[in-house]
């Protein structure tokens, strides 16, 4: 275990530490179809949507029944953005794990960095319960101090408050800690909050691939462990 001071890692949990979109979308179509509406999300070729979460999927079906009907014919959501999310919300809670698997390396990944001394903690844009459920059923709590969703303060990402929430959690100095992503939620937090943003490529989209320092960006977990061992290097010896 290293001798330096502790340091924070502060993860983003949907397409980031878990590949949740199939029962995300999953949840979407059966709001969808309760509401008699004959529109379809697809798993795999919408998969890259459903990282932005259950509004952007409830749209995304809206937005396709009024492109496939005429202009005459309206399919706005029948009720508030709000109560329909917060049934979408109900139905994910359901089945939060039915497909949804953590990527490749992430367990034993977890368990190099909490070897070299990081504290670890998840922010993330879903409510905390189903993350929660989520990363119980996955067998990855045990790994985190501090799990904070989108509910569990007043603010959420890309607030910095949430973030410096996480990391007080964490018992950890915000300078001293990063944030890991796959969005611009992500990166746009950690920068509100001045900290270093490291981006997990594989689900991130390609204007933010292109925007992230390539020694700030990863695509396999085992790469993970001695990139923020530099971060952290450069930390002390700006010091």
């Amino acid at each position: 275990m290293t001798d330096l001071p502790p340091g924070g890692i502060v993860f983003d949990l949907d397409g980031t530490l878990v590949d949740t979109s199939h029962d995300l979308i999953e949840a979407a179509n059966r709001v969808l179809l309760s509401l008699g509406l004959d529109v379809r999300i697809d798993p795999v070729q919408d998969r890259a949507e459903a990282f932005n979460g259950g509004r952007a999927l409830l749209e995304l079906g809206f937005s396709r029944l009024r492109n496939e009907n005429d202009a005459s014919c309206s399919h706005e959501m029948p009720h508030s953005h709000e109560v329909l999310y917060g049934r979408y919300i109900e139905e994910y809670e359901k089945r939060v794990d039915v497909h949804s698997r953590a990527y490749a390396g992430v367990e034993a990944t977890l368990q190099a960095l909490a070897m070299q001394g990081w504290r670890l903690g998840v922010c993330t844009n879903k409510p905390e319960n189903p993350a929660r459920t989520l990363l119980t059923t996955l067998d990855l709590i045990g790994y985190f101090d501090v799990i904070v969703g989108a509910d569990t303060h007043p603010f959420r990402k890309p607030d910095p408050r949430v973030y410096h929430q996480t990391v007080m959690g964490m018992e950890v100095a915000c300078p001293a800690s990063i944030m890991i992503g796959d969005s611009w939620t992500d990166a746009d937090v950690a920068r509100h909050a001045g900290v270093p943003f490291v981006l997990y490529e594989p689900e991130a989209p390609e204007d933010l691939r292109n925007a992230v320092d390539r020694n700030r960006r990863f695509a396999d977990f085992e790469s993970l462990p001695p990139l923020v061992e530099r971060l952290r290097a450069q930390r002390m010896d700006a010091a």
